[in-house]
């Protein structure tokens, strides 16, 4: 019988614990270490340090990320328990802070931050309601969860589009092919995620594309973002109004939007009033080489 982890996604604070999402984006296989989500992939294990929401976790304050490093008190000797499997030689941990690791052990680490927003949401700037009031005069906003080859065709040309930008602007390769995993992920999960087409009043064509995660009971994922190049002005705030007004008319009291990534994405999040929730620290943690009687005998 196969585990479900379904706890995870319907508590979930961070895209990485939605099982299907995971699931349908790469072929890494789920399991538990402690009270944390793992997913393994051959001799490498992604450590999810993240707790699942709990009530109080966002009440009290609008900064949750006493509560959310407060509820990570078990992060280290999760690590340690994860370092210790035999099968790992090289574990990631996506954190709220760095681990503690093992003296032989080497690390390596990045940060970034997930952009929150608390829903519904008020005291949006003039200049922000005008965007989308205008793109209202030349686009539809669509809502669904079939996915066509006009969305194959507006995919194509937004990753071409963003592998030739400059700079940190520029879309890595890891994230092109979880990208290219698009389709799979609408098609596998209908209703868990949905579609926010935006097409243009005067062509009918596509012009952008939000994909939200819906799975969870409390919080809305803003997962991925498209627009063709020749999108109306404010098309991407039209998508993202859609995005949220549905959140809230599921129940949902609040929306993860994501990493910051770059300083344009972190503009147009901060415009709609996005906090930061909680960082990521994401650390590869390598365990020292085997010697040839540990190789020999499947010791660490």
């Amino acid at each position: 019988m196969i585990e479900s982890f379904s706890d995870h996604t319907q508590r979930a604070l961070v895209p990485e614990q939605l099982e299907h999402y995971v699931r349908s984006v790469s072929t890494c296989t789920p399991m538990r270490v402690q009270d944390f989500l793992a997913w393994r992939a051959g001799s490498a294990l992604i450590l999810v340090g993240y707790p699942k929401e709990t009530a109080g976790l966002f009440t009290g304050t609008d900064d949750p990320c006493p509560r959310v490093l407060a509820a990570c008190a078990g992060l280290d000797a999760a690590v340690q328990e994860a370092l210790a499997l035999p099968f790992v030689e090289t574990l990631s941990v996506l954190a709220p802070r760095k681990p503690g690791i093992p003296a032989d052990c080497t690390m390596t680490a990045h940060e970034d931050v997930y952009q929150g927003l608390t829903l519904p949401v008020t005291g949006l700037s003039c200049k922000v309601t005008n965007m989308v009031r205008r793109a209202a005069q030349e686009c539809s906003i669509e809502t669904g969860s079939a996915w066509g080859p006009e969305h194959d065709a507006l995919l194509s040309s937004a990753i071409t589009h963003m592998r030739a930008r400059p700079g940190d602007r520029q879309l890595s390769s890891d994230s092109a092919l979880i990208f290219n995993q698009l389709p799979a992920l609408v098609r596998a999960n209908p209703g868990k995620i949905v579609l926010y087409s935006a097409r243009r009043t005067d062509t009918g064509a596509l012009a952008g594309l939000v994909v939200g995660d819906h799975a969870s009971y409390t919080t809305s994922f803003y997962l991925f973002a498209l627009k063709s190049p020749d999108a109306p002005p404010g098309t991407a705030d039209a998508l993202l109004s859609a995005f949220l007004q549905h959140s809230q008319e599921l129940g949902q009291v609040r929306s993860n939007l994501g990493l910051a990534i770059n300083e344009g994405i972190r503009f147009f999040k901060s415009k709609w009033g996005a906090k930061p929730w909680f960082p990521l620290t994401e650390c590869t943690i390598t365990k020292p080489a085997k010697g040839f009687f540990a190789r020999l005998f499947g010791r660490r």
